[in-house]
């Protein structure tokens, strides 16, 4: 009886569904084989030979509902991963954009900084001799 229940479990583990139903048709004809002895021969020692095989279908009944239970929780999360991947290679490709858009941001400044102190230059001194221009001279007066 135990060897039995070892290989409806081993069955049912490893062959899914198609093992699950094998195993309880085994179950069911070797309960069918002792209920017959049990009614038929009136032989009340082999009752415990009917239960087994029952508790047997009801183990592995059992183990056939939380293993398909498990299967669709990995292929919940197996989607769930894929998802990841997939929004974590967007945010990666977005992160080096912006990298490169912050490295022109900058270099864009730079230049508009050499460009605003070259305009200063021109504004408030002689192009020719460099020193103060008349605009430079009421500026500074008026500071």
């Amino acid at each position: 009886a135990q060897f039995q229940v070892m290989i409806s479990v081993y069955v049912v583990m490893n062959f899914k569904k198609l093992g699950y139903i094998l195993a309880l048709i085994m179950n069911i004809i070797a309960s069918s084989f002792i209920a017959f002895q049990f009614f038929m021969k009136k032989s009340f020692v082999s009752f415990p030979g009917i239960v087994v095989p029952l508790c047997t279908v009801l183990i592995i009944s059992i183990i056939y509902l939380c293993a398909n239970h498990l299967n669709e929780q990995i292929v919940e999360i197996t989607k769930q991963k894929e998802k990841l991947e997939y929004l974590n290679e967007e945010i990666a490709s977005a992160h080096k954009e912006l990298e490169r858009q912050n490295k022109r941001l900058y270099e864009y400044n730079t230049v508009m900084k050499e460009n605003e102190e070259k305009l200063s230059q021109l504004a408030f001194y002689d192009v020719l001799t460099g020193l103060p221009n008349r605009k430079m001279v009421i500026n500074r007066i008026d500071f």
